[in-house]
Parts: C-alpha cells; structure tokens; sequence
C-alpha cells in the first residue's frame, strides 16, 4: 500500500482511502507466531501450503489464514470491519468508525478539527489541524494533515487520537 500511495503521489494524486485487511498485521496484533512470514504461520495453523512463492499458491494461502484469523475471532467477539482493517486501535469499534467518519468528511470541505494526540512515549497534545488524507499502513490507520502547532504537514496515528472535535471557520467547537 505504501508502494501503490507514494506512486500516485509521483503523479501528483492523492491515493484513495481503501478498505484494506492485511493479514499481516492481524497476525502481529493478535498472535505470537515464532515467524512472521506466511509460510511460518500457515505451517503453526496446521494449513499445509502445496507450493511457495508462487501467486496463485499464496492467495490461496493467504486466503485460507485470513478464513482461521476470522474464524478465530468471532469466538471471543462479533467481527466488525473496523476490528480487521485497524487491529491495533485500542478505541471501541463504533468510536472507531464515528472518528474515521468525521476524518473523511472534513476533508473535502477543509474543515478544521482539534484533536488531543497521545504519542506512545511522550505528553499529550491539544492540536488543530486540517486533515488531507486518511490512509492505512502496516495495520495502522493514518491522518495526513496539516497541523496549526508545527505549521507544516504532519502524519498521525488514528489510534493515538485521544479526542477529536469538529472546529468552525473562527476555531470553535462545531460538535
């Protein structure tokens, strides 16, 4: 995804939000396979690939993971499409979807929104910015946007926003 954005950035346009379930990353955020690589997790979920590193062979065991991951899941909890797209959002689901929601609607209207942002290992921030992009990568949800604070563009995490709140023309709180 990273490949196919920063090319249709080359051309001067911006990569569409797209839905997309990486195996990849639902494997980090929810196992502890010894190996991350698909063949390592086939082999631990007992699937038994007939050949590798051929395109066909691993979209079907790709597909055969992606069918034990959801199976997997749905005996712990309802399935939702935010739970696959974002595994790692520490957000409730339906909190989830509202934020991505107002993110994509407050882009093509240039609407500013503040949001309070807690990076990982650093003090939270109150922050308005302006969102250009939302996108995923490597499991994570981004917001591409230009950030008021640091006056430039700037590239946030979905599940580190803490607090997101729609902002009128003047700055003040739109909802």
């Amino acid at each position: 995804m990273g490949f196919l954005r920063y090319e249709w950035q080359i051309a001067g346009h911006t990569f569409p939000f797209l839905a997309v379930a990486d195996t990849l990353a639902l494997a980090q955020a929810r196992y502890r396979f010894r190996h991350n690589s698909l063949g390592a997790i086939a082999s631990e979920l007992g699937i038994i690939p007939t050949t590798l590193h051929r395109a066909m062979a691993d979209v079907l065991v790709t597909w055969q993971v992606w069918q034990r991951f959801v199976a997997d899941m749905r005996q712990t909890e309802s399935v939702t499409l935010a739970h696959v797209l974002y595994p790692n959002s520490r957000l409730a689901a339906d909190e989830f979807v509202a934020m991505v929601t107002a993110l994509q609607e407050a882009i093509p209207t240039g609407t500013p929104l503040q949001l309070r942002y807690q990076p990982e290992k650093a003090a939270a921030t109150v922050r308005v910015v302006q969102p250009l992009e939302v996108y995923y990568d490597r499991g994570h949800g981004y917001m591409r946007a230009f950030c008021h604070l640091r006056q430039e563009e700037r590239h946030f995490r979905l599940d580190r926003i803490a607090e997101l709140k729609g902002l009128n023309e003047d700055g003040v709180s739109g909802y």
